[in-house]
């Protein structure tokens, strides 16, 4: 059971563009001024994906709903977050990060990469693959979104202000909850810890921090959809 189908069960209206998931791709349409478009994690551009969340909100505004919560798991939630950040959009409720990255930042560039990625954008082939060779696994992305990822500016790539005091988080006044999987997550919860902590030390932010362990959670909390939407639908009754 997914976890849309587990909130809508306890009385949520999920729409689900599921455009930033890091670890699949996708052709959206074949044909566009005779190019392909694609959508995913492997082609998604952060910088330009406001305009998606927007058109999701406006989307759901015309269904009735006023009042909208977004979420973003892992490469999602900086998508999430920047549109927040730049817009404050009065019609979000609160922002939910799943196995995001806390503490991020664009530290040891590899160079070739960026050149590689570069000459790949200059020709107009910048939905070309390229190889992320330091992973641990075979990891491959557009050239377009390394290029977009490499070049983030240091308040939305340290969002939650680990590092950076003029992060982007301080100009977001909704709640925050965020949670990792406690089976083979990307982080554990000090992470969570150095989230909270990095944010109240800030001179402005969230109305709220909320944080999360989901038990028996990986990375795609697979087996613990019911869990999530538990978890986020009970946080959503108290904003």
């Amino acid at each position: 059971m997914g976890i849309g189908r587990a909130l809508a069960e306890r009385g949520y209206t999920t729409i689900s563009a599921n455009t930033r998931m890091h670890d699949i791709g996708n052709v959206e349409k074949y044909t566009l001024l005779g190019k392909r478009v694609r959508g995913w994690g492997y082609w998604g551009v952060t910088s330009e994906d406001a305009r998606d969340i927007a058109a999701w909100v406006d989307f759901a505004q015309n269904l009735g709903f006023d009042r909208v919560v977004l979420a973003g798991h892992s490469a999602g939630w900086a998508s999430v977050a920047r549109y927040q950040a730049d817009t404050r959009d009065p019609r979000i409720a609160g922002l939910v990060f799943a196995s995001g990255c806390v503490g991020c930042g664009n530290n040891g560039e590899d160079q070739a990469l960026r050149a590689q990625a570069k000459k790949l954008v200059d020709g107009d082939s910048g939905e070309g693959l390229i190889t992320l060779s330091k992973r641990s696994s075979p990891s491959y992305v557009s050239a377009a979104t390394y290029l977009d990822s490499i070049d983030t500016p240091k308040e939305y790539a340290d969002f939650f202000g680990v590092r950076t005091e003029n992060a982007a988080v301080t100009r977001v006044r909704r709640p925050i909850l965020a949670f990792f999987g406690d089976k083979g997550d990307i982080a554990t919860q000090e992470a969570l810890n150095l989230l909270k902590t990095s944010i109240h030390r800030l001179k402005s932010g969230p109305s709220r921090v909320d944080t999360c362990m989901i038990q028996g959670g990986d990375h795609e909390y697979v087996g613990q959809e019911a869990q999530v939407a538990q978890t986020i639908a009970a946080w959503a009754a108290t904003i």
